[in-house]
């Protein structure tokens, strides 16, 4: 008779996360992993068809991990130029955590076959950065004390949020062992032009 292990899945993906961080998307095989877990292999690919599938399901709990984490630090703070401050923090030390492990998992032939999966998960990170980035454009203009940031702004619609994004994903993975540094620097930059 089969061992029924409870909350099955639950312990792979806390299994496969700490796997993933530590290991690299590269170095972790779904043998060990199985092993780590205390299962067979064939209740992991039970539960998840490939290693790629079992990443994109760990990147899904990372990506709520950071925005639970990103809403309780906007909700204990009152300024938006703070706000700004600890979004940039958060989003910085999140990306470069996770940063090779994104770049390692797009170099693998395997994820290729489940071309259909990294799309759904491109698709899904696009569409949250959009919903996203009109909040990150309203703290920018508030915090701003520049009348020019408020009109470029009002006439461009949208860049700021893009210059944004591109200064703490350049940051973090033109500078991926310095997360400290990279987040001084955001911040003096942001004084700057806010």
């Amino acid at each position: 008779m089969p061992k029924i292990v409870p909350n099955l899945e639950k312990r792979i993906l806390d299994v496969a996360t700490l796997s993933f961080e530590k290991h690299g998307y590269k170095n972790v095989d779904m043998r060990s992993l199985a092993t780590e877990a205390g299962v067979s292999v064939g209740s992991v690919y039970s539960r998840f068809k490939s290693k790629g599938e079992l990443f994109l399901r760990v990147a899904d709990r990372w990506r709520d991990q950071m925005l639970e984490e990103i809403q309780d630090s906007m909700l204990r703070l009152t300024e938006d130029r703070e706000r700004i401050y600890v979004l940039t923090e958060v989003l910085l030390t999140n990306i470069q955590k996770r940063g090779g492990l994104w770049r390692d998992f797009f170099a693998d032939p395997e994820t290729r076959s489940e071309s259909e999966s990294v799309e759904k998960v491109m698709k899904n990170m696009e569409k949250l950065w959009r919903k996203f980035s009109d909040h990150i454009e309203g703290l920018i203009v508030s915090a701003a004390k520049s009348e020019k940031i408020k009109q470029l702004a009002q006439k461009y619609k949208g860049r700021l949020s893009v210059v944004f994004r591109g200064l703490v994903t350049g940051l973090a993975l033109g500078y991926p062992s310095q997360t400290r540094k990279n987040i001084e620097f955001a911040r003096a930059f942001l004084e700057v032009i806010l």
